[in-house]
């Protein structure tokens, strides 16, 4: 049973689909549940289940009233109960029509590994922690609170394994005191099967082209420092236009930004948000991926851009290290504007004797869903066949 916390839902199809790729790796072989309990601020009940069978996962929603108002302890309480209540009946309704499951993964911490503890306490079922959030990683700030910290550290030592989608994000958890004997990596999943290699990218109007995929939040994705590089990248040349693909928090800012800077429309094309084969066009037609973020853990673009054959430029942060070597593409220091001009005027002129083949291998063999599944499988099998449930 996957026990996440963040999944698509009813007011956002696109929060944790990430996850959700996860529980359908492993599905072929497995029975898999997923339970997932979300607070909503309007509903007419306190608790409401939403009940769905999508694509094989049998899915229990539980949407619980949020507490808004009175004395801020009461109310943080009241949120706690209400938490762990909605988990519980959709626990209830899985064990009614599925019987209890056989292991629990636990995606982002805290709340939810306190409740997979509880039913290894209560049930003796073994639970898995695969961790998402880069809030561990040193210039977040986000990781903080002595009773979080006590919490987190005593569900991860009594998981019965712990991955994480980059060894980074590991490292920066064992950093806060997060030990367990049995760390894994295993990466986000992209499906290998829509973003594809397009043989015929040539463009007839002779543009270099590259682009930018993200939720356009500044703070971490420096687009703003992508906008400054730009502008001075078109002092030098004029044969390239650079697509911003997303939407978020600082669109309208960043916009315009570009605005000012002259950008548009002549060299920066904001295209908004883009999904499904639209957003793999997108990618085929590009010469390569450029990101420039503050900080990272590991992006799923970087796979996507992989696996349609595409090379890429990015700031050396995060995990993405792990997987950018001279044959995937171009790293460079935070914040160099710089370096990463230079890494773009490189780029420029080598994107085209990059492998495409050898990058699509690449994003096949440690991406795609039957590979990720097959090391989670393997997980859970080590477990299933030789642990001990106190």
């Amino acid at each position: 049973m996957f026990l996440p916390k963040w999944y698509p839902h009813r007011e956002d199809a696109m929060f944790g689909l990430f996850v959700r790729n996860h529980a359908l790796s492993v599905l072929p072989g497995h029975d898999v549940s997923v339970l997932f309990a979300h607070p909503v601020d309007v509903q007419d009940e306190i608790y409401t289940i939403d009940i769905q069978n999508e694509g094989g996962l049998y899915t229990v929603r539980v949407y619980y009233l949020n507490p808004t108002g009175g004395f801020a302890p009461f109310t943080l309480i009241k949120k706690a109960r209400r938490f762990w209540k909605a988990n519980k009946l959709g626990l209830s309704h899985i064990e009614q029509e599925r019987g209890l499951p056989d292991l629990t993964h636990v995606n982002v911490l805290t709340r939810h590994g306190v409740f997979a503890l509880w039913m290894r306490r209560r049930f003796k079922i073994p639970y898995i922690i695969t961790e998402h959030w880069s809030r561990y990683l040193p210039n977040t700030g986000t990781y903080s609170g002595v009773l979080r910290k006590l919490l987190t550290r005593y569900v991860v030592k009594n998981a019965n394994a712990v991955t994480t989608v980059s060894k980074n994000l590991q490292l920066a958890m064992e950093r806060h005191h997060l030990y367990n004997p049995n760390y894994q990596v295993v990466f986000n999943v992209v499906d290998t099967e829509q973003f594809v290699f397009k043989k015929d990218n040539k463009q007839s109007d002779g543009v270099k082209r590259f682009v930018h995929i993200s939720c356009f939040e500044d703070r971490s994705k420096n687009i703003s420092g992508i906008l400054t590089t730009l502008k001075e990248l078109s002092k030098v040349r004029n044969d390239w236009e650079c697509v911003f693909v997303g939407v978020g928090e600082d669109y309208e800012l960043l916009t315009e930004y570009a605005a000012e800077l002259g950008l548009t429309p002549e060299f920066v094309k904001f295209a908004g948000l883009q999904e499904g084969k639209i957003l793999v066009e997108s990618l085929q037609r590009a010469d390569f991926l450029i990101l420039f973020s503050n900080y990272e853990n590991m992006p799923v673009v970087l796979g996507e851009a992989f696996a349609c054959g595409k090379p890429v430029v990015s700031t050396d942060v995060g995990g993405i290290a792990e997987i950018v070597n001279k044959d995937r593409g171009l790293l460079v220091p935070a914040g160099d504007e710089k370096a990463f001009k230079s890494a773009l005027e490189k780029m420029l002129d080598t994107a085209k004797d990059y492998d495409a083949a050898a990058l699509r291998e690449f994003a096949v063999t440690n991406f795609s869903a039957p590979k990720v599944g097959e090391r989670f499988t393997a997980i859970y099998k080590e477990i299933l066949s030789g642990t001990n449930i106190d």
